[in-house]
């Protein structure tokens, strides 16, 4: 064992300490180059939401505002800070289309980034040493949902960073960065609005320095201003002081067995590591906590792994959540890899106890003996239970893989194409009904009714009715399946006739298994004198 622990000592020198971030750096982008196997996974995306917030932003870019159409603010966003992020990507719209979806993962890949470097900080902070920090932010590195979480185009990579910073400005009690840090969350998902409660501590922690002065009044007012600024838009543009999604999306909250069994599965589900491998880096964290921050070793312990739990009981509780594919387990996801930091950075300080430390404290000969028999055997087994884990890694990995590849390729074939056909066959000033709002409105570019009403606050707030709705179109592009049976099919089968059909086989559906979704008609009304 002193033989090993030798060897590892000279392996890493401490001339390479300051070189080491490359490492998680690397695995990441090594990780991250086994999603990009092909053009789908490269230049589209896995879920029709994130074509919404290219429409967003595409407006944003451009000087319209939050405008869904031309002229027309709609309070649809619900992540209206990802959609002012990414807007400097439709700066290269001359470029092609192709660059603006290169440029929108480059940012979620740079968020990817900025989250590893959070991670190494809090990892050093919790294990006490840089190498511990590494180790930890090199396994984050591999989170198969982190990975697809930076490249999906949605607004969780925006989120992770923010969090990751917000407890690493807590743990070195910069408050004032961790106050703004968490007042920008809400305004990213607003089921974040849960985390405003860590503002809290370090609020207290900033009266104390600075006493009651103009600044720390100022301080306090921080953490809703952007929140309320948002409610503010929403007002004034819907009558309602929340994005139409929420009154759409959520249900009266209820939390019971089922819940708590949905947001424990969630943390495993194509996740980094098996439960058992996950409890264990759980223990090791809580021990690191305890060891090397001693008096606020339990704050520690509540800071990483409390908001996780709370926000998985709030989104739980709150949506139906199925797993059925990304469209559901997106909402869980931001939790869940933030309850993947405590578990890496708990493993981290155990892989890195397998190091000799120069600064140890001195002891008795046989007592450090024994000391560094039992971290490297701790060290050991650590790499023993990771290697348990690789069976189910390996799975999760191919899993979310294979998604970002194929649930891109069912958007590409059924949206995207479906709104390049309406931008090439029908009348500028045409008016178009959907019943999916992103791609086709995005690529289609004409004016555009969402029938779900995720866009459409006359739909939502229920000042028109969606049969209405689809008479006053000039052109439907639809799944006809949703409509099988209602009122609403049976306006369309009066006043339209079909025009162009797109379908992808069910086999290759992978977005969820609703045979439903798998064909486009594209209608248009029928002209005066022609029979239905």
């Amino acid at each position: 064992m002193r033989a090993f622990a030798s060897t590892l000592e000279r392996l890493v020198p401490a001339a390479l300490a300051k070189r080491a971030i490359l490492v998680p750096v690397a695995v990441y982008l090594f990780a991250l180059s086994g999603f990009l196997g092909d053009s789908y996974s490269r230049f589209d995306f896995p879920l029709d939401d994130a074509w919404i917030h290219r429409v967003y932003s595409r407006s944003i870019a451009f000087g319209h505002g939050f405008a869904y159409n031309e002229g027309e603010q709609e309070a649809g966003s619900t992540s209206p800070l990802w959609a002012v992020v990414t807007a400097p990507a439709h700066w290269l719209e001359g470029a092609g289309e192709e660059t603006v979806a290169a440029a929108v993962k480059l940012i979620g890949v740079l968020l990817g980034l900025a989250t590893l470097a959070a991670v190494v900080r809090i990892g050093t902070r919790v294990g006490g040493s840089t190498l511990a920090g590494l180790i930890g932010a090199t396994l984050f590195a591999l989170e198969p949902r982190f990975l697809f979480s930076s490249l999906a185009g949605m607004e969780n990579i925006l989120l992770i960073a923010l969090w990751a910073w917000a407890c690493d400005a807590l743990l070195g009690g910069r408050f004032l960065l961790s106050v703004i840090l968490l007042s920008l969350a809400p305004v990213t998902r607003p089921e974040a609005v849960v985390l405003l409660p860590l503002c809290l501590p370090a609020l207290v922690q900033l009266s104390r320095r600075r006493g009651w002065s103009l600044a720390t009044f100022a301080a306090w007012i921080i953490p809703v201003v952007p929140f309320l600024l948002w409610m503010a838009f929403c007002k004034t543009t819907t009558g309602h002081f929340l994005p139409n999604t929420y009154y759409l999306k959520t249900r009266p909250f209820e939390f019971g067995s089922a819940e708590v069994a949905i947001a424990w599965r969630a943390i495993f589900s194509s996740g980094l590591t098996s439960w058992w491998a996950f409890v264990a880096g759980l223990a090791a964290c809580v021990s690191a906590c305890l060891t090397v921050g001693r008096s606020r070793g339990a704050l520690r312990v509540l800071l990483l792994t409390a908001p996780p739990v709370v926000y998985l009981v709030a989104v739980t509780g709150s949506r139906t959540i199925v797993f059925d594919g990304y469209y559901w387990t997106r909402w869980l996801d931001p939790a869940c890899i933030m309850m993947m930091i405590p578990f890496c950075v708990g493993f981290g300080a155990l892989i890195a106890g397998l190091v000799p430390r120069g600064d140890a404290v001195h002891q008795g000969e046989l007592a450090a003996r024994e000391n560094r028999r039992l971290e490297v055997l701790v060290g050991v087994a650590a790499i023993v239970v990771l290697a348990t884990s690789f069976p189910s890694y390996q799975h999760s990995y191919i899993d979310r893989r294979d998604h970002l590849s194929t649930d891109s390729r069912a958007i590409h074939i059924l949206n995207v194409q479906t709104g390049k056909w309406i931008a090439e066959h029908t009348p500028e000033t045409s008016v178009v009904a959907v019943n999916d709002a992103g791609a086709i409105r995005y690529f289609g570019k004409r004016r555009t009714i969402d029938l779900m009403g995720l866009n459409a606050r006359r739909i939502a707030f229920g000042e028109i009715e969606r049969q209405q709705a689809i008479m006053d179109a000039d052109w439907l592009a639809v799944f006809p399946g949703w409509f099988h049976g209602t009122p609403e099919m049976t306006a369309i089968a009066a006043g339209f006739e079909p025009r162009k059909e797109i379908r992808i086989p069910f086999e290759e559906y992978t977005i969820c298994k609703d045979p439903s979704q798998t064909v486009i008609v594209v209608f248009e009304r029928r002209r005066p004198g022609r029979a239905p």
